[in-house]
């Protein structure tokens, strides 16, 4: 124990001298430095500078890509007066329509076309050949905003908010939503009978 002790003092001791000689070191040089007109804040600013100079740079190239993307001339889909049809049905056709994707000229094993076919009705692709058709009329002729508007997309793995179900399914729409107009949306999808049967139903 003794020797324990006599090694406890002795490292303790070794510590106290190397810890005051340090600091006395660095205030000596800070005192130095204040007296040669701080040139270790102008030495610590570039250090800064230069440590933050790779974040910087990925900023700068992100704002130019940012500014290229709004000097970018509105497509030709919004600029182009377009049709609207009064009484929507939404009848389908795919009139002799053949389509690929300029990066690669064949469908990938795992795909049946399906988003390829909602793709092209929202018109972020045109056919290669041939035309679609709602309700007897080119969709090309469409106008482009008018259309997308009233394309409805249901995704296989919906995500809800933590809301009641009226408010998910009213969620997005920028007029009034009417019970009825819930009810009706239900019932369309086959929804309505389920969600009646919750304990809250819709709420």
């Amino acid at each position: 124990m003794e020797k324990q002790v006599d090694i406890s003092l002795r490292t303790s001791g070794a510590y106290g001298i190397g810890n005051f000689s340090f600091n006395t070191l660095y205030h000596s040089v800070q005192v130095l430095v204040v007296l040669v007109r701080g040139i270790e804040w102008l030495i610590y600013s570039t250090w800064f500078v230069g440590d933050n100079l790779s974040n910087l740079m990925q900023y700068v190239g992100a704002s130019e890509k940012v500014f290229q993307m709004m000097d970018l001339a509105p497509s030709q889909q919004f600029t182009s007066k377009g049709s609207k049809l009064q009484n929507l049905k939404g009848l389908i056709e795919f009139v002799n329509v053949s389509f690929s994707y300029t990066s690669r000229e064949i469908f990938g094993l795992s795909g049946s076309g399906k988003s390829t076919i909602v793709n092209l009705l929202l018109r972020l692709y045109e056919p290669t050949n041939g035309q679609i058709l709602i309700d007897r009329h080119p969709l090309n002729n469409m106008e482009i905003k008018w259309l997308r508007k009233r394309i409805g997309y249901v995704g296989q793995e919906p995500r809800l908010f933590q809301m009641d179900v009226r408010s998910n399914i009213a969620y997005g729409c920028t007029r009034d939503v009417t019970e009825e107009d819930i009810e009706h949306a239900t019932k369309q999808s086959y929804a309505h009978d389920f969600i009646s049967s919750l304990p809250e139903a819709y709420n």
